[in-house]
């Protein structure tokens, strides 16, 4: 970030905001009309604009906003560009495949002589799979359209070079670029000085102003003077445009776009930029140097990576003494020649980061136009040394050949692949005297796992390595693990649940921090394509020094987890600092929550000295939430005043707590004042029960009996040892990937992972406990079997079946006995036991099968005649069998025991509704369209945890519903065809659950019954 010029007459506003709001700060500011259509990760542009309109916002101009959503980013091209036709200052909002589908169309804004601004939130284009994150693959997928592209590297750059891309193309008359990284930079939150409107007004003017012409062809055509945007689309000055032309009219009309039009960009440019840091103080250049004057090797980017470099470069140059610096290339398009071969003049080597992979050309695109420069820097000098009157390229160095550098191309963080410091300092390395000099490479990646203690990884990587010898060479290692933030700088991570309201209040608590303690911030969520109900991170910095890197953060001082089941799925306390704060989520106190832990992290608690904090979010947010569906949401927030209980920054600040809440409600206001008082109210309540609620821990009281974490087993579903070779195989995909994923590693890039096929049934793999908080319990005697449960349920988590009293026995004996042990006595009275039991259901009120069974073996028992001896191996036998059967759930329903039992003795069925442990989501389907409470919500456990995968065993032992129970067709019980041929577990089970879909997709529900009903 810029440091602040006071003495510049508009220094900026201190704020702290994202780069998705500076863009619509600054675009509502000085724009008219938008035309866009909502693409990740550029939304929050277009709703942004939107919202603007909707509040009746005024430009700086004193204009309303105009906006248009038409059917696709191509039609949203045209609109703009029907709107800059007018003489409207407009612009557009896209990323990633929109860019590419409104690609020729960019063309004609070019040569229509257009002034809009078109901003990206860089991303990713989908290649073997699709990917929402950062990419520059959109970036350079318009780079021969002729737009000028201009490229921000942080929220205070996005701001600043949005305003400078209106004043360039309304000065060149040629539409441009303000790029910025997705999710690194639009959605990163942190401080910067946001330009006031008067700067705004004053840089830009107003778009119907005269001006006088800038250029000599300008003049040609509209004379000494011209409309700031012209009126291309005149009905008082008609003329026609887009016309079709020939041969000869077409070529000579391309060909005159360069020297009267094209040629004139750079120069406007810099003007722009002069302009811009004679009223702002914040100077920018299109290529800019830091610590380049004495630098003899050269980091170069473009986008986020370049904070990262800059703090690098001052680790390097302080810890190591090499003499580096950083070049960024603000402006692409026109490509600067001219500055960059001046500023690499002289180095001995430079490594380009790019953040895109063009395998099939000789060099990644920036690297290409940088050898391109260089090389007629070179021819420059040639013909010096000839001494020649003029230069073959003038503007551009002059250089000898030694005096050009080596080139070095790095592909790097594709997809938002995390880039640490130690990656780039490998890169660094790799050009220093004695190292690989290795000239293209990635970095970030692993081709090779060189300490994988996985053996089928260690045997595939054997295999890849027969054929690819030297594909571990492809990527550099990272040289280590560093820590660059500032010194007593606080780092949070947290750790939750999508839709737990973690996001926002992460959002919330670095706001009011920086506000209050006047701290620099930096914060940005981590998630994936997943939807409500996945694991989340959120990571902020603080600091009283402005923060530079821009990555996940290793080293943290501060862990919050409002997931109460992180362990099982992530480490929280990884890189968590020595007598750092450790928050979670927990109804539990003491030595029972203590020993929830694994054992690993008690042993990293007390080798740290980690201070370990707990508070009920979810039992605060439940009283004091106004409305119910509020308590996942409102369970996050309670976090944020528990954070500032339980850390050290309130005293070290001389932080009150009347100064805080004070601090709290007014940005809780300003988030959500729109939604009422009663909200805000809410809010606060829950966050002042954080802040006193909050339990520290004292594990010195505690004996450690954490659990083990055991390596993963695969599915019984994905076990096909004969599957043959090909993308189906199950058995390979979980050896290569699931595994990984399982124990928290990164998978490698392999050639299954280059196609990126998904076998199928492969998301059994996941163990949806780990994301949960609720899950249903079954009330079997208020159960009616109305199927609308197991009918509506979304992830095929609530299979029902309908099984004999004696098969339900039969299971349970196969459930529980071994090889060896076939539990021989009992099986001889199983029949005995059936008709028993159906007859005492038959006579009396149904409670629970287990009471049923008690009651039916004391009867047999009783009428037997068998000696001690026999008695006690069949008490044994069947004590083990009740055991198995004391919580498994079964219901006596009408249509499927009452009816079947009256026209038939013995064929009775009892109705199993048995929860899948590892698919339910606890999204509470099953229990809001369950109108007879026959399920019920509860707080999931590790004691309800274990019943449930108890009885999901031996449900997998029950044997298919038989047909005789799939005709029933009861409207009065409202049970119909589907819902009774979902009975079937064949049927129900056609659509494995654990996927990364929303909690209660209901589009899920809807291709279950469709595959069901097809099978």
């Amino acid at each position: 970030m810029s440091q602040v010029n006071n003495e510049a007459k508009y220094p900026g506003v201190f704020k702290t905001d994202d780069g998705s709001a500076a863009v619509v700060t600054m675009e509502t500011a000085a724009s008219e009309a938008a035309g866009a259509y909502p693409i990740t990760p550029s939304t929050q542009m277009g709703e942004g604009w939107a919202s603007a309109v909707a509040r009746g916002d005024k430009n700086v101009n004193g204009r309303n906003l105009i906006f248009f959503e038409p059917e696709g980013e191509h039609a949203a091209a045209g609109v703009t560009a029907g709107m800059s036709m007018v003489g409207l200052r407009s612009t557009n909002f896209s990323s990633g495949q929109g860019i590419a589908y409104m690609h020729e169309s960019l063309y004609a804004a070019v040569g229509k002589r257009l002034t809009y601004v078109l901003n990206v939130a860089c991303r990713a284009m989908t290649k073997h799979s699709l990917n929402v994150h950062a990419g520059h693959d959109d970036y350079h997928a318009i780079d021969d359209t002729g737009m000028f592209q201009l490229f921000a590297k942080d929220v205070q750059s996005v701001a600043d070079i949005n305003l400078i891309c209106h004043r360039v193309a309304e000065l060149s008359l040629n539409p441009g670029v303000c790029a910025q990284d997705g999710f690194l930079t639009s959605h990163v939150i942190e401080s910067f000085y946001e330009p006031e409107r008067e700067l705004v007004r004053e840089y830009l003017g107003d778009p119907a102003d005269i001006i006088e012409t800038p250029t000599g062809a300008q003049r040609a055509v509209f004379g000494k003077q011209r409309r700031r945007i012209p009126e291309l689309y005149d009905f008082d000055y008609p003329a026609m445009l887009g016309t079709v032309q020939n041969q000869e009219a077409y070529a000579q009309g391309v060909a005159a776009q360069r020297p009267f039009y094209f040629d004139h960009i750079a120069d406007l440019t810099d003007q722009a930029m002069e302009e811009y840091a004679a009223l702002s103080g914040r100077k920018y250049e299109r290529v800019m140097g830091y610590r380049m004057e004495d630098a003899e090797y050269v980091i170069l980017g473009q986008g986020s990576v370049i904070c990262n470099a800059e703090a690098v470069v001052d680790y390097l140059r302080k810890e190591r003494g090499i003499k580096i610096g950083v070049v960024d290339m603000v402006m692409y398009r026109p490509f600067p020649a001219d500055m960059v071969s001046k500023i690499l003049a002289g180095k001995k080597a430079v490594v380009v980061m790019e953040r895109t992979d063009q395998p099939l050309a000789v060099e990644l695109p920036m690297i290409r136009e940088i050898r391109s420069a260089m090389a007629q820097a070179a021819e420059n000098g040639r013909a010096s040394n000839d001494h020649a009157e003029t230069l073959p390229y003038p503007g551009l160095a002059a250089l000898l050949p030694d005096q050009v550098p080596d080139l070095y191309s790095a592909c790097f963080g594709l997809g938002s692949r995390d880039l640490q410091p130690g990656d780039l300092i490998a890169a660094v390395d790799n050009m220093l005297e004695g190292g690989r000099k290795q000239r293209q490479f990635y970095l970030g990646f692993e081709f090779i796992q060189k300490d994988t203690r996985l053996p089928k990884m260690q045997i595939w990587q054997e295999k890849i390595l027969a054929d690819y010898p030297h594909v571990g060479e492809l990527a550099l290692p990272s040289a280590g693990d560093l820590n660059l933030f500032p010194k007593d700088s606080v780092e949070l991570r947290i750790h939750s649940v999508g839709g737990w309201g973690a996001i926002t209040m992460g959002k919330n608590l670095a706001m009011t921090t920086g506000q209050l303690l006047g701290m620099h911030i930096k914060a940005n969520p981590k998630y994936g394509s997943e939807k409500k109900g996945q694991p989340t991170t959120f990571y902020a910095m603080l600091s009283q020094e402005p923060i530079r890197l821009n990555c996940e953060l290793k080293h943290v001082s501060d862990v919050l987890s409002p997931d109460p089941n992180v362990f099982l799925h992530s480490d929280p306390l990884a890189g968590l600092c020595d007598e750092g704060t450790f928050i979670i989520q927990s109804e539990l106190s003491g030595e029972e929550l203590w020993n929830s832990f694994p054992k690993t992290a008690q042993m990293a608690i007390r080798q740290r000295k980690i201070k370990v904090f707990s508070v009920d979010g979810f039992s605060i947010a439940q009283t004091e939430a106004s409305k119910a569906e509020l308590r996942y949401r409102m369970q996050g927030v309670a976090f944020m005043g528990a954070f500032f209980s339980a850390s050290p920054l309130m005293a070290k600040h001389n932080l009150t707590r009347e100064r805080l809440m004070e601090g709290i409600r007014k940005q809780l206001n300003k988030k959500f004042g729109h939604l009422g008082e009663r909200v805000v109210e809410d809010n606060i309540r829950v966050i002042t029960r954080g802040f006193d609620e909050v339990v520290q821990l004292h594990p010195e009281e505690f004996s450690d009996e954490g659990h083990e974490k055991l390596l993963p087993l695969i599915p019984k579903r994905m076990d096909g040892a004969d599957a043959g070779a090909g993308l189906g195989n199950q058995a390979d995909f979980w050896n290569q990937v699931c595994v990984q994923y399982k124990t928290g590693q990164d998978i490698i890039a392999d050639p299954f992972t280059a196609i990126a096929a998904i076998p199928a049934a492969t998301s059994s793999m996941r163990d949806m406990s780990a994301v949960r908080f609720n899950v249903p319990e079954f009330v079997a005697d208020k159960c009616t079997g109305c199927a609308k449960c197991w009918t509506q349920c979304p992830d095929s988590a609530i299979p029902g079946v309908v099984s004999t009293v004696e098969e339900v026995l039969e299971a349970t004996v196969r459930t529980i006995s071994g090889p060896q042990e076939q539990l021989t006595r009992f099986n001889q009275i199983i029949r005995h036991l059936g008709k028993e039991c159906r007859k005492i259901i038959s006579a009396g009120t149904f409670k629970t099968f287990s009471k049923v069974l008690k009651q039916a073996y004391i009867t047999v028992a009783d009428k037997s005649n068998w000696d001690a001896e026999r008695r006690a191996e069949v008490d044994e036998q069947y004590n083990r069998v009740y055991a198995a059967l004391e919580d498994f759930p079964l219901a006596k329903t009408t249509p499927f025991f009452d009816v079947p039992e009256g026209k038939k003795k013995g064929s009775g069925g009892l109705l199993s509704i048995t929860v899948n442990p590892e698919t339910c989501k606890g999204c509470d389907i099953c229990v809001a369209v369950c109108t007879d409470g026959a399920l019920i919500s509860v707080r999931q456990t590790e004691d309800y945890q274990e019943t449930l995968e108890e009885n999901w065993k031996l449900w997998n032992n029950l044997p298919e519903t038989d047909d005789s129970y799939i005709k029933i067709s009861s409207l009065d019980e409202g049970i119909g065809v589907m819902s009774s041929l979902l009975l079937k577990q064949n049927n129900y089970m056609s659509m494995a659950g654990g996927d990364g879909a929303c909690m209660g997709c209901g589009e899920k529900t809807t291709i279950h019954l469709l595959l069901s009903t097809v099978n």
